[in-house]
């Protein structure tokens, strides 16, 4: 079942270039749904689940960080309010997400350290 899973996995990972990222079309899970599975996932499939958090979350903070500094500096140049208010609605969907992926991961987290082990943290994965 595990070479099963990995053979998919690789495969889902070199279709990526041909179809794009899938999680345009798989939004992130109801946080109900998420609660209710964690109590059946392995302690390995709970630190994969947060790793992805914790990724994608460190993936999407340099954007953010990127937009909030754009929106700063049209602000003070005094650029029509109209390009700042789209500016900022990306910046509250990015934010939004983020938001949501850390609650996520909190799940994933609490149930990970009841059963004893590594909780991946961004530090684990920032480049030294």
């Amino acid at each position: 079942m595990d070479r099963l899973l990995e053979a998919l996995f690789a495969a889902s990972l070199l279709s990526l270039p041909l179809f794009g990222c899938a999680e345009k079309t798989e939004p992130l899970k109801p946080l109900d749904q998420v609660k209710m599975e964690v109590d059946i996932l392995s302690i390995e499939q709970l630190q994969e689940a947060a790793k992805e958090h914790v990724l994608k979350i460190m993936e999407k903070k340099p954007k953010l960080r990127t937009l909030e500094e754009k929106i700063e500096k049209l602000s003070s140049s005094g650029t029509s309010s109209r390009k700042i208010e789209k500016l900022e609605e990306k910046a509250g969907e990015l934010r939004a997400e983020v938001n949501q992926r850390a609650l996520r991961y909190n799940v994933y987290a609490k149930k990970i350290r009841e059963q004893g082990g590594h909780v991946p943290k961004i530090r684990d994965y920032e480049e030294s």
